[in-house]
């Protein structure tokens, strides 16, 4: 058997709802040749989604023309690493973000499980940012083994 190299690249497109499905199939895609199930994909899928619509709902101001959206994959045996990154001004994530379901309804929220969902459905996930960079949000998927997909491991 081949083992698989480390994969790397990074998409580049304007933080606009029109590029969703499109940065959704690539990621997808990827995330399927490497071996993942079909419930990781669909965890992966609305995880990387959600992180892409916060960008374009919160990193940027309304009426700022050029508002890049980059997303970098990573894979390697075993791991998979989605990076979604702004270059924009607005804070996403962590703060407001709702702990749990109950909070949500109890609160009667209409917005901000996105944070919520991306904790609930990857691995691990890292917000950080930097003064006149952006926020860049880090998601790792790790690749379920046999034996743990037999035993129901996530």
């Amino acid at each position: 058997m081949t083992e698989r190299r480390p994969l790397a690249f990074e998409l580049s497109c304007p933080a606009d709802k029109s590029v969703l499905c499109w940065v959704r199939g690539v990621v997808v895609q990827s995330a399927s040749e490497l071996g993942f199930s079909e419930e990781d994909l669909h965890k992966i899928e609305l995880s990387v989604d959600e992180a892409c619509a916060n960008v374009i709902e919160h990193a940027y101001p309304k009426d700022q023309d050029a508002r890049p959206l980059i997303i970098r994959f990573e894979a390697e045996p075993g791991v998979m690493r989605i990076t979604v990154i702004d270059r924009g001004v607005g804070d996403h994530g962590r703060p407001g973000a709702v702990k749990s379901v109950e909070e949500y309804v109890n609160v009667q929220r209409h917005r901000g499980l996105g944070t919520f969902i991306m904790q609930r459905f990857m691995d691990e996930v890292e917000f950080s940012q930097e003064p006149g960079e952006g926020t860049r949000v880090r998601m790792t998927k790790f690749l379920a083994t046999p034996s743990a997909q037999l035993e129901g491991a996530p």
